[in-house]
């Protein structure tokens, strides 16, 4: 991986850490949704509210019985 890629992801996880209202002990949590997010931006040109809703989809989709 890049270092371009890394600082990317590192500030991408950042936001979401402060979004979220800077919660302790979640920072391998945002840094993995913050790297699915712009692979997903990177590999289709999806964003950030595009990838949020297919995720959000998912979830429910996997809670249903």
């Amino acid at each position: 991986m890049e270092q371009s890629d890394i600082e990317r992801i590192r500030l991408r996880a950042y936001e979401i850490w402060e979004a979220a209202g800077r919660p302790a002990g979640k920072d391998r949590e945002h840094w993995e949704q913050a790297q699915a997010e712009l692979a997903a931006k990177d590999a289709y040109g999806l964003d950030r509210e595009e990838v949020v809703a297919m995720r959000e989809g998912a979830e429910r989709v996997e809670d249903e019985p």
